[in-house]
């Protein structure tokens, strides 16, 4: 059985649809974001990363470019999931 928790974070708000930010799930048990990490907002479905104080900022076209295929790949269904079930 999981035991997926979330996680409180620092209130930011998404760059996309302003939507206040505080809290996050990981995807595997036991995680806690760190700087650098990526989440997904669960309003609009637009990535960001983790700042140093666990605020979010912008993935830039390139930044998201350089990740591997099997992350972009799963970042794109996770995004379609979102977009779909707000609609």
């Amino acid at each position: 059985m999981n035991n997926i928790m979330s996680e409180r974070i620092k209130k930011s708000s998404c760059r996309n649809c302003g939507h206040t930010l505080d809290a996050c799930t990981a995807i595997e048990d036991g995680a806690v974001p760190s700087p650098g990490d990526i989440t997904i907002c669960l309003y609009c479905g637009e990535i960001s990363a983790f700042c140093e104080d666990l605020t979010t900022r912008t993935v830039s076209k390139e930044e998201f470019e350089s990740y591997d295929d099997d992350l972009k790949s799963e970042i794109i269904k996770v995004q379609a999931l979102i977009r779909i079930t707000n609609k």
